[in-house]
């Protein structure tokens, strides 16, 4: 071996390991042993035989293609690792069946898509876009518009695509298709790149009509559908799209690590530094025609043209149980919170009213004094408090502050001083949320006009 190859193989290996074991990037899913393949070609190729390996080559031999079975030429076999070869033929130890990870050499920094990419069906394969010193792989999808066809197409299970940009694509940048389960879609940067201060950052001319896009499983319910957080979403239609129609009950986690309980929200029309990139549509929107136990949670929701959440149905009245919890989200085109996608809704007598969500009112204030408020709401339901700026009912919105549960009766009681940065604090200044364990969210109570500030701040 010479000098070369091994200084070659030893930066593969801390790419390997630092994908594979670094603490903020740790590989949660654990399963048989797979291969190693470190994509060195920026071609848009797809026949196996070269010396360099591209990223389609390596999603067929992953997917274990009939196509990418054979024919590998010496040079592109050095990149598959981990595989077993009976002459030029892969004959196991990666591939179908083995739970492979897809990595980029350092010099691949973009990747110019002339046609869409092989749909991802092997269980357990990983793309992961992080560079060594931490840029990401761009996937520049340059197909021809009109087409309907998304960058990635997951329909394996327990699949991830992690630290990507992925511009100018046309139906979706990630599709989760019916038939996925586990997927991880994890910081990525969706319609934008890093450091873009609006829509219209260099090389972006085109963008998806959706961020990703979780399609209905149709056939069944599951659980543990996707997994989407860490990502920065904008310049879309939409930025995230769950469906969950027919008779399914899917779980979908919007802002949690695939623990469930660690919070790693995303960024929807804003990037992490502030800049302003809208989703002309919904920032997420979730098809609710029957039950649905999904969870968005932790993020940072602003600027998109419609609703911050919206959730829609077309069976009135049966769609229930999204949690809609802990979020900043406000300045965006709708409400924050849209039960039906038609606008603020406001309380109801008795709270006996169907819909999304089962229409669940939002808690009711009944006196205050200072920082002192007093309530009612839903017996046992857990009120969350928020920091308001300007109407939630109409654009505005708020930021989480902290949550009381209500007693059996449905009374609650809160000292907004105690919350953080709440000091001085009073009635005019909050925004009021119900949450119930079997209804799931409310909108967020309106603020009195008198109340509004006058400058956006």
């Amino acid at each position: 071996m010479n000098k070369g190859q091994i200084v070659v193989k030893s930066f593969i290996c801390l790419i390997v390991i630092g994908v594979l074991f670094c603490p903020s990037r740790q590989r949660i899913q654990s399963a048989p042993s797979g291969g190693i393949f470190v994509v060195n070609n920026k071609d848009d190729v797809s026949a196996p035989g070269g010396s360099d390996l591209t990223l389609r080559e390596a999603m067929g031999a992953a997917n274990g293609d009939p196509g990418h079975v054979c024919g590998w030429g010496s040079g592109e076999r050095t990149q598959l690792q981990g595989c077993t070869w009976d002459g030029d033929c892969i004959s196991g130890g990666c591939g179908y069946g083995h739970y492979d990870t897809i990595l980029f050499a350092y010099f691949i920094d973009e990747i110019t898509l002339w046609a869409p990419l092989p749909e991802l069906t092997d269980a357990g394969t990983w793309i992961e876009g992080l560079l060594y010193g931490g840029s990401r792989v761009i996937m520049n999808a340059r197909f021809v518009p009109g087409s309907t066809f998304s960058v990635f197409e997951l329909e394996g299970e327990n699949q991830t695509i992690s630290n990507m940009t992925i511009i100018n694509g046309t139906t979706a940048d990630i599709k989760v298709d019916w038939s996925a389960r586990g997927a991880r879609i994890a910081y990525n940067y969706l319609g934008t790149v890093p450091g873009a201060t609006s829509c219209s950052a260099p090389g972006v001319y085109r963008n998806s009509w959706t961020g990703v896009w979780v399609r209905s499983s149709t056939t069944a319910p599951m659980d543990d559908r996707a997994f989407i957080y860490g990502n920065v979403i904008g310049c879309h239609l939409k930025g995230i799209s769950v469906e969950t129609t027919n008779t399914d009950q899917d779980e979908v986690f919007i802002g949690y690590q695939p623990d469930k309980t660690t919070a790693d929200g995303n960024w929807i029309g804003t990037s992490p530094t502030g800049a302003i990139i809208p989703n002309t549509g919904h920032g997420i929107q979730i098809e609710t025609d029957t039950q649905n136990y999904s969870e968005v949670a932790h993020n940072t929701i602003l600027n998109n043209g419609g609703a911050g959440i919206a959730t829609v149905g077309n069976l009135a009245g049966n769609g229930f149980g999204v949690l809609m919890r802990f979020n900043k989200i406000y300045f965006n085109g709708g409400p924050a919170i849209d039960l039906g996608s038609d606008g603020f809704t406001p309380n109801d007598p008795g709270d006996g009213d169907s819909g999304q969500n089962n229409l669940i009112n939002y808690p009711e204030v009944t006196t205050s004094n200072g920082s002192q408020v007093w309530g009612t709401t839903c017996g046992g339901c857990t009120v969350d408090i928020y920091q308001a700026i300007g109407d939630p009912a109409r654009g505005g919105g708020g930021i989480y502050k902290g949550s009381v549960v209500a007693s059996l009766g449905g009374d609650w009681y809160v000292d907004l001083s105690t919350l953080p940065e709440m000091v001085g604090a009073t009635v005019k200044d909050v925004s009021f949320a119900t949450y119930g364990p079997v209804s799931g969210s409310s909108e967020m109570s309106p603020r009195p006009f008198m109340y509004l500030p006058i400058v956006r701040q």
